[in-house]
């Protein structure tokens, strides 16, 4: 429910969505894109399990870390405590689609008309987005017939690549 809640605050209502917005979508993958890759991480190089990440666009638009975690039984586990139990992120991973599916069916919008900003290749089933400036290079998404992302490829400044299959 709170990931649906930022969507509503966080996303514009489309038709006054403008290219300034990329940046907002663009973070807003970040988060959920890092959520998703991270639902099962119980321990972290910090210490303890993943911290869910949401974007936050009170005054400005941030991605923040929410201490979010909830607990399964399972005795046999690394990072079980004493008691059997392991401290997991609390991710729900249709959420976190339905989150990513809305980025970017927002970014498919809008960016027919930020030509300063992206060059885009849009076939229906599939958008290509390359950022012209920005620490990400490009963006992939593949759409079903539904309209729902199956898989995303991000590629940043540095050729690190992230693929997301659905």
């Amino acid at each position: 429910m709170k990931i649906l809640m930022t969507l509503f605050f966080c996303i514009p209502v489309l038709a006054m969505a403008d290219c300034n917005d990329l940046q907002k979508f663009k973070l807003g993958l970040e988060a959920h894109g890092s959520n998703w890759a991270n639902a099962i991480t119980t321990r972290t190089s910090e210490g303890g399990p993943y911290k869910v990440k949401s974007l936050n666009c009170k005054n400005k638009c941030n991605i923040i870390d929410e201490e979010k975690f909830i607990l399964k039984y399972e005795p046999n586990h690394p990072d079980a405590n004493t008691e059997g139990y392991v401290n997991y992120p609390d991710i729900r991973k249709e959420e976190e689609r339905a989150a990513i599916t809305s980025y970017a069916k927002s970014i498919r919008l809008i960016s027919s008309s930020c030509k300063s900003k992206v060059i885009t290749i849009n076939n229906g089933d599939s958008l290509l987005v390359k950022y012209i400036s920005s620490d990400v290079k490009s963006d992939i998404f593949n759409f079903t017939k539904s309209n729902k992302v199956i898989s995303w490829i991000r590629e940043d400044r540095n050729g690190k690549t992230h693929i997301f299959n659905f």
